[in-house]
Parts: C-alpha cells; structure tokens; sequence
C-alpha cells in the first residue's frame, strides 16, 4: 500500500495507482453479498488510499460494490487501457477464478467494458503474473470473458466439435495468446503450467489448436526479418515439437476415429500448409530440416 501511495502523483488515484487497489481488493474485499474472502481493512488505510471514502468500511472488509461505485463515480474518466496495462507489476497474481471475477468486475464498474486482449498479450515483465491472467481468460465461461477474434480466427474457432468442455476454444483460435502463450513456454519455471493449458486444448478442441497453430505459422513465414521473424519462429520450439507429434498422426494418417474430415480444417493457403506439412515429416524421417520447416518455425 505504501508503493501505491508513493508513487502516485495527480489528485486522487492515477492509473498505476488504480490498477494497484482494485487488484488489491479484487483479492481482500467481499462481494456485494458479504461472502467472505476478505481482512479487515483500516478505514485510515482506505481514505488515504481514496481520500473521503473511508467510511464506507466495514467491520469485517470492504464491500466490492461500494468500491465499484467509488471506481464508477470518481474514475471514470481515467485512462481505463493503461490501467489494465499497470497490472504488470511485481505483486500481480491471480490465484482462482474468484478473484478473476471480482478484477475484472472493479473494472467495469470504471470502463464499462472488459479490459483490451492486447493489454495481457504484450511482453510483461511480470511473466508470472501474466501466465495467471491468460490462464484465468481462458478457463472461465464466456460471459466473464469473451475472446476476441478477428474473421478467419473466429472461423478456426468453428472447427471445434459441439459440446467442447474444459476450456474456451476461442482462446486457441486467438493468435495473440498463442503466440504469447509459447513465448511464455519458454521460461523454465513457467513451462509445465504452459504445457497443461495445451495438454487440456489437445484433449477439448485440437481441430482449433491445429488450425490456429499453422495459420500462425503462415504468419511468422511472411513476417520480414527486420520485424522479428526470427524471435517468432523461435519461440516455443518444443511445446510446438510435441503439439505437432500429436495433431499430425490425429488429423493426417488413416483413422476411422478422426475427430473432423480434412475439408472442414480452414487455412491461409491450404496447399501451402500441406507442402510444409509434407517437409515437416520428411524432416522428422530423414533427420534433415528443410529450409522451409526453418523457416516457418516448425518444430524439426
């Protein structure tokens, strides 16, 4: 609490300090029903946090909703994108589903929307916490979060079989988590967890991780040099290599059991996916990479 104090300077909270208390609370508070998660919290502590609002303390914590309506009166006019961004602090953590809601509900009450994808899809220095978040994002029902897709990512997200359960398949088909979510697999300490979220999307919706996995694989083979194709085409290489040994022989060696036919896959350039395909199991046999399979970033 002192960090949030010190380093704010503009009347009121700016939007570092703001990102600081309604994780703070999303985590300390109880919701608007009283059930408890919560500590008693100092009415001094909470008006030097938000001058003139102490009052509204309760003996056993702060009530969420009497926050939401402070956020939703007093802050409304605060950089709502840059707040979500703020969140890339040392102390960030989720850690349930709860806490999720009560973060992402705190700060509606000021932006009246959901926070930006790209806000959690960026590099943080927090690498932890930004696992937590996108762990979060993609477990929880849709009407708690829904991920944005464009036309064609959406389109991957179709491919998923009715009644998939477990996790969103939108989130598989969002190539900024994706992409995200390999560069995080990448951190030792981070990897297993990384590894569990696609673990659990191979057994609920791996018609949408294939596609989304070529299409960005499309994407990293036309980014230019100068832009980091390199770094994309890296990174991940061995969540990518056991991804890969799963899907291929799921979708493309004769099986009965196939989950989807092969017409119901959606791709960029279909002809171009089944010649870096093809190379791909030629590189696996013949212990060769290609210049092709290097260049997309395709696991050996």
């Amino acid at each position: 609490m002192a960090e949030i104090t010190a380093n704010n300077t503009t009347p009121g909270l700016n939007e570092a300090a703001l990102a600081r208390v309604i994780h703070f609370f999303s985590d300390k508070g109880k919701d608007s029903e009283g059930s408890s998660s919560a500590i008693g919290v100092s009415s001094s502590l909470l008006g030097s946090l938000i001058p003139g609002r102490g009052s509204e303390v309760s003996a056993d914590g702060w009530n969420l909703k009497s926050v939401a309506e402070v956020l939703e009166q007093d802050y409304s006019s605060r950089d709502w994108n840059l707040v979500a961004q703020c969140w890339d602090f040392a102390g960030f953590v989720i850690k349930d589903v709860d806490q999720f809601r009560s973060l992402f509900d705190l700060y509606r009450a000021g932006e009246k929307r959901a926070p930006p994808l790209s806000a959690f899809t960026s590099q943080w220095r927090n690498a932890t916490g930004q696992l937590c978040i996108l762990e979060s994002i993609m477990t929880v029902p849709q009407n708690v979060f829904m991920t944005p897709l464009n036309e064609e990512e959406s389109a991957d997200a179709a491919t998923a079989a009715p009644g998939a359960t477990g996790i969103d398949p939108q989130s598989f088909a969002s190539m900024e988590i994706l992409q995200r979510l390999l560069f995080l697999s990448d951190i030792p300490s981070l990897y297993r967890r990384v590894r569990d979220l696609f673990v659990r999307g191979l057994l609920s919706c791996p018609e949408v991780l294939l596609c989304s996995l070529v299409r960005l694989q499309l994407h990293v083979a036309n980014t230019p040099p100068q832009s980091g194709r390199e770094a994309l085409a890296n990174a991940g290489l061995q969540i990518k290599t056991e991804l890969m040994r799963e899907l291929i022989p799921l979708f493309f060696r004769p099986n009965t059991h196939h989950r989807v036919q092969m017409h119901q896959l959606r791709f960029v350039d279909f002809m171009q996916f089944r010649q870096i395909q093809s190379q791909l199991l030629a590189s696996r046999h013949g212990g060769v990479q290609s210049e092709t399979t290097l260049r997309c970033g395709l696991p050996p």
